[in-house]
């Protein structure tokens, strides 16, 4: 990360319209590996399902139906979709651990993959997948968030676990880029991103009290 940040900085500097074009394709490149390897996870969990419970719609998906492959016929039938989702936020486990269930935000992104991959791959239908958008789909992701707060209650579990997700020198280094881009783009980026940073401080100091009255007044104060 630092030495990404150390590069980026000089090429910014430089008065090249080609250099400019190279940071913005490095910068690209670096945000979108995160979501090819969710969207690789979500593919992997939901060739695991149809493994398993692929038998179940053998006339929907016929016998060489594969994850990447799924048709436009079963995305768009409700009952397979729902099942699926549903067995995400209920049964599913990790990859490299079968003995522990997905937590809730793995649960949330592995979804949102899978409606943002498929709503892609059939783009060009001449209707949309019903089950993946609409009120539909938000049914779907607030039953995630149900299934996964009364288990944690039961089980005493935290929905999410806090994470370190910014060093102090990669805010310094965006904030510096920030300066050297020199438009007044780059002051409301900078001002976004220390705002932000404090505002979820605050936010995981207050969360870190275990108080369960949290009001707007107490954020503030």
């Amino acid at each position: 990360e630092t030495k990404w940040h150390a590069q980026l900085l000089v090429v910014l500097t430089m008065e090249s319209p080609a250099l400019h074009e190279f940071a913005n394709v490095h910068i690209s490149d670096h945000h979108s590996i995160s979501k090819k390897e969710k969207q690789n996870g979500m593919l992997k969990h939901l060739q695991k399902y149809l493994n398993k419970y692929g038998y179940e719609y053998h006339q929907l998906l016929g016998s060489e139906t594969t994850a990447e492959n799924l048709s436009f016929d079963a995305v768009s039938d409700e009952d397979f979709v729902g099942k699926f989702i549903g067995w995400l936020a209920t049964n599913a486990t990790f990859l490299d651990d079968d003995t522990k269930l997905l937590k809730y935000g793995t649960c949330m992104g592995y979804a949102s993959s899978f409606q943002v991959y498929f709503n892609n791959k059939y783009r060009n239908e001449k209707d949309f997948a019903k089950p993946i958008n609409g009120k539909n789909w938000q049914l779907k992701v607030n039953s995630i968030t149900s299934i996964k707060a009364k288990y944690c209650f039961e089980h005493n579990e935290k929905m999410s676990e806090s994470k370190e997700t910014a060093t102090e020198d990669d805010r310094c280094s965006l904030s510096l880029v920030c300066i050297l881009e020199g438009t007044h783009e780059g002051a409301e980026m900078m001002l976004f991103s220390n705002a932000a940073v404090h505002l979820a401080g605050r936010g995981s100091d207050l969360a870190d009290t275990g108080i369960d009255d949290i009001t707007f007044r107490g954020i503030r104060t």
